[in-house]
């Protein structure tokens, strides 16, 4: 077979295409596999980070960055939102409460009017002559006693009554007060995290020294939270000034030390004893110049 394919040229071509053939699939999964490679290599490479931490609801989340800013924007009206529905809430309540005062008031004046009326009557029955209109007709005398007692009794009831809804009213204050208290405590610990007794007592001399009466900040903490946080915002605003002035402020220089001033004293005068001829000269020279002065 070997030596027909050597002596015919056509069927070794066709023998060696056949070969070829059968060889080059395994060369392009050779090529394949070489070029998976770079593939798994990029593959093993970590991604560039593109998301960042924000916090929503109480919550820490990890989200593309382009959407950390409509996060944090939609939080934020949120938080205005609920401001504004809580501002609404406390108008209301201040509304209810107002119209519940009034409501009570009127009630108060129209139980005093009936009080003044039975008073006004009963001091016409007590003005009456009782013996005279005894002895003039019994039977108008006993109709009479009758309706006084009954007039005293009215009024019994009625001072009860109104004793009863004052301390109603009062007992009621009392928990309205304690819940508006609790209330604004709530309030600014929330906006004032470092609020305290003591820094109420801050705030407190803060406002008087600005000029503040007494009773103009008295159960300001209770009666209008939102004035203390002002307030607050005003007092931090104070002690920040303070201290750009005092970092601004000229530092003062060290004082130099003072030089000591030494006293001057002439030179001694040698003993003329111990002189040489020439200083002996020139000493005696000097006091003949002295002298001739």
């Amino acid at each position: 077979m070997s030596e027909e394919n050597a002596t015919n040229p056509e069927v070794a071509a066709e023998t060696t295409a056949a070969t070829t053939e059968e060889v080059a699939p395994e060369a392009n999964e050779t090529e394949l596999s070489e070029g998976e490679h770079p593939e798994s290599e990029t593959a093993d490479q970590p991604a560039e980070d593109d998301t960042e931490e924000v916090e929503y609801e109480g919550q820490k989340y990890r989200v593309p960055k382009p959407l950390k800013s409509a996060i944090m924007m939609h939080a934020d009206y949120t938080r205005k939102t609920q401001e504004v529905a809580e501002q609404r809430k406390a108008l209301e309540q201040q509304r209810q409460q107002f119209e519940q005062y009034v409501k009570v008031q009127q009630e108060h004046i129209k139980d005093l009017a009936r009080l003044h009326a039975l008073d006004e009557q009963l001091e016409q029955y007590r003005n009456l002559n009782w013996d005279q209109i005894w002895q003039q007709d019994p039977t108008q005398h006993s109709r009479l006693i009758q309706q006084f007692n009954l007039l005293k009794d009215a009024r019994e009831r009625l001072v009860g009554e109104i004793t009863q809804r004052d301390q109603q009213r009062a007992l009621e204050a009392q928990q309205e007060l304690a819940k508006r208290a609790e209330e604004s405590r709530a309030y600014l610990m929330r906006e004032i995290p470092e609020w305290s007794a003591e820094y109420d007592a801050k705030l407190t001399k803060f406002a008087l020294d600005a000029g503040f009466q007494p009773d103009e900040i008295k159960g300001l903490a209770v009666n209008n939270p939102r004035a203390v946080k002002m307030l607050h915002l005003a007092y931090i605003g104070q002690q920040l000034l303070e201290k750009q002035k005092a970092a601004t402020k000229p530092q003062p220089q060290p004082a130099q030390p003072v030089p000591k001033v030494g006293t001057s004293r002439a030179p001694a005068t040698k003993d003329p004893r111990r002189m040489s001829t020439e200083e002996w000269m020139k000493w005696r020279n000097e006091q003949l110049a002295r002298k001739s002065r």
